[in-house]
This record gives C-alpha cells, sequence and structure tokens, in this order.
C-alpha cells in the first residue's frame, strides 16, 4: 500500500474531521486547524500548521452540509464535488451559443 511504503500513516488522523481552519494574520502567519473525532465528538483540539492541503478527490462522497433557511433558499445548492459537471455543462453552452453565432453571422447576407 502506498502509505505503508512511504511511512505515512503516522501522519494519517482516522476518524477525524476538519471543522475549522482560519490563516493566521499574525506576524508568524501558519495556519489554526481544530479537529475532533468522528467517534467521540467532545475530543477535540486545535492545533498550528505551517500550511495546509485540502484534498477533495473524485473518489470522496459529497458530504453536504444543512443549514437554517435551505428550504427557502431559491438558488441552486451545489457541492464543490458537482464542479467539473457543472463547469462541463457551462462549457458546452458557451461553446453552443458561440457557434450559433459564428453560423448566423457567416450565413446572414451584408
Amino acid at each position: 500500500m502506498y502509505a505503508d511504503h512511504f511511512r505515512l500513516e503516522q501522519y494519517i488522523r482516522f476518524e477525524t474531521e476538519v471543522v475549522l481552519v482560519e490563516q493566521q494574520l499574525d506576524g508568524g502567519g501558519g495556519w489554526s486547524v481544530t479537529s475532533r473525532k468522528t467517534t467521540d465528538l467532545y475530543d477535540s483540539g486545535t492545533e498550528m500548521f505551517d500550511a495546509v492541503m485540502v484534498c477533495a478527490g473524485i473518489n470522496s462522497y459529497a458530504n453536504m452540509p444543512t443549514f437554517e433557511g435551505q428550504d427557502e433558499f431559491k438558488g441552486h445548492l451545489m457541492h464543490s464535488f458537482q464542479y467539473r459537471q457543472a463547469l462541463n455543462n457551462l462549457l458546452s453552452l458557451v461553446l453552443c451559443y458561440l457557434l450559433s453565432t459564428l453560423c448566423f453571422k457567416k450565413s446572414s447576407p451584408l
């Protein structure tokens, strides 16, 4: 396994979720990261790091948060997991518009 080969398991925290990441704007910089165990919500803590990586790959599932007023929201709610599909749809629409505009101008008399 990749993690075993590179001895990465010592740095991985299983059954842990990150609940807050804040950039520190003081002279030292860095990031404060608050996390908690998914098996015990009272087991939480905040640590400082020089850098933060957000690794939300395509093999994850969309964990859609809920918030007050969500049912009344008239817009479209989308998880970042869906960005690629939405971007592909938007690019298809723009391409269709550009092609139809170009063909119309080319076929219309001057």
